[in-house]
């Protein structure tokens, strides 16, 4: 019986049984997060889409990298809601993913995000948001 009474008040066995009883009464529940499928389509071979929340909302904004109809370069920068902004290059670029490098981030510390990205080699566009 003392053997009995001295392992069920073991502090280890104790902070078991009251751990049980908290998860059984307050489940743990994770909602901040929460995946859902927002956009779904065929995308032409030559685009490459990138996420990133430029405006600190919360929410990512989806970054596309194409070749229009003309076979000119843009770039469209798009939510939720649609397009917030795009920039049409003259010229075709390649951007695939082993030549052309995109790079999100306050560059120059004014605490806005901005979008940069390389083409080829050493020539680089910097794009502010």
């Amino acid at each position: 019986m003392k053997r009995t009474l001295t392992i069920l008040l073991n502090p280890l066995l104790l902070s078991l049984w009251v751990s049980f009883i908290v998860m059984l009464v307050f489940p743990i529940r994770i909602e901040k997060y929460r995946i859902s499928l927002k956009d779904q389509g065929d995308y032409l071979s030559d685009q490459i889409t990138w996420y990133n929340d430029l405006d600190s909302d919360g929410n990512s904004e989806k970054i596309a990298l194409f070749h229009n109809s003309m076979g000119n370069a843009g770039l469209t920068v798009s939510n939720s809601k649609g397009v917030l902004d795009q920039w049409n290059f003259r010229g075709s670029y390649q951007f695939t993913q082993s030549n052309g490098r995109l790079i999100i981030g306050d560059r120059d510390g004014d605490g806005q995000k901005e979008i940069r990205f390389t083409i080829t080699g050493f020539s680089f566009m910097q794009l502010y948001t």
